[in-house]
């Protein structure tokens, strides 16, 4: 749990995890993810995992800075010692991020002989839009049932303010489950765009680059985590009703 990890970084790793981000960054002194390639290679970790991490700290961004770097590098080598990642990031590191954080463009180079592990994350991108399709088909449930909900309570001529404010929190609560399938919408349409160039590249240098697919997992993550969110969401709407 992310609660229960343990993100204290002492000196000398702060000191080592510093010097190396010199190694990797580029010339706006942020990493891109193509830019850990050699890192993973020398990981131990699946590309899962690595990506992952780097989900974890990027914030959706495509590059990451010194103290992302910091973090990424400590929660990496807590996973080769066998602890478990964490599922979130505390609010106080999260503003560190922020505060230092800038921007830069990101560059991918090819190699052969990835294919059969490209097949499997366009496979877990197709079963999770699966996935999502069948929480929204749910959530139009729920949609039906609020306005059945408001039809009642405009017709009973007792209705209590919290009763009122019982069915505007529903509405505001739906809006917000409906803004999630929104940006998994966008992601999905993001995952399926680059999908086509990057198999159309490949079928020119025989398969798509491992950091191709580190960066494949890490948005295939970034949509499972956004899907358990919007699965929490969709329990809750369940116990309201």
């Amino acid at each position: 749990m992310a609660n229960s990890f343990d993100w204290h970084i002492t000196p000398s790793d702060r000191f080592t995890y510093e010097s190396k981000f010199s190694k990797f960054a580029n010339d706006e002194n942020e990493i891109t993810l193509s830019q850990l390639e050699p890192l993973y290679q020398t990981s131990h970790l699946s590309q899962a995992e690595f990506a992952q991490i780097w989900t974890l700290v990027s914030l959706s961004s495509p590059s990451i800075n010194q103290e992302q770097f910091v973090y990424f590098q400590h929660v990496l080598v807590c996973r080769r010692k066998g602890k478990p990642l964490p599922v979130g990031v505390p609010l106080h590191v999260k503003e560190a991020f922020l505060n230092s954080k800038g921007e830069s463009k990101m560059f991918t180079r090819y190699v052969p002989g990835t294919r059969d592990i490209a097949a499997s994350a366009w496979k877990d991108a197709s079963q999770l839009q699966e996935e999502i399709q069948l929480v929204e088909q749910d959530i139009v449930t729920f949609e039906e049932k609020r306005v059945e909900a408001d039809a009642k309570l405009s017709d009973t001529t007792t209705t209590s303010d919290e009763m009122n404010g019982l069915a505007a929190y529903k509405k505001n609560h739906l809006n917000s489950v409906r803004d999630d399938v929104t940006i998994l919408r966008d992601s999905l349409k993001l995952l399926n765009s680059d999908g086509v160039r990057q198999k159309s590249a490949a079928a020119d240098v025989g398969g798509p680059s491992s950091t191709q697919l580190l960066e494949m997992q890490a948005i295939i993550a970034k949509l499972q985590q956004e899907k358990q969110n919007l699965e929490a969401r969709k329990r809750e709407l369940q116990n309201q009703y």
